[in-house]
C-alpha cells in the first residue's frame, strides 16, 4: 500500500542506510547489520551501552557511533529550527498597509 501524504521532514535523513553514512567504518557497518540495524533510524535511539553489547563493537567503536548520531541530529535540529525562526520572523513582521 502506498502513502497518499509525504514524508515529514527529517524522515528521509533518518531512513539513511548505515553504509552511505560518512564517517561510518564498513566493518561497524557489518557488525550492525548483522544486529538488525539496517538504517540511521534503528539506531538512533540507541544508547552507548546498547552498541557495546553487539559483538564485535569496542567502546571506542561506540563513542564514534555517539558521535556521528549526534552530528547528524544535530544538523537536523539545525535545519528545523532555522526554518521555525524564519516562519516566526514572519509572523511578527507587521503587514504594511499602503
Amino acid at each position: 500500500m502506498k502513502a497518499d501524504h509525504a514524508p515529514l521532514p527529517g524522515d528521509e535523513a533518518a531512513d539513511v542506510r548505515l553504509s552511505e553514512i560518512e564517517g561510518m567504518a564498513p566493518a561497524t557497518v557489518a557488525i550492525l547489520e548483522e544486529g538488525g540495524y539496517k538504517t540511521l533510524n534503528d539506531i538512533i535511539n540507541l544508547e552507548r551501552e546498547d552498541f557495546v553489547k553487539l559483538p564485535g563493537i569496542m567502546p571506542d567503536d561506540a563513542d564514534r557511533l555517539m558521535g556521528i548520531i549526534n552530528e547528524l541530529t544535530e544538523e537536523g535540529e539545525e535545519v528545523a529550527s532555522a526554518g521555525e525562526d524564519k516562519d516566526a520572523a514572519a509572523e511578527a513582521k507587521p503587514e504594511k498597509k499602503e
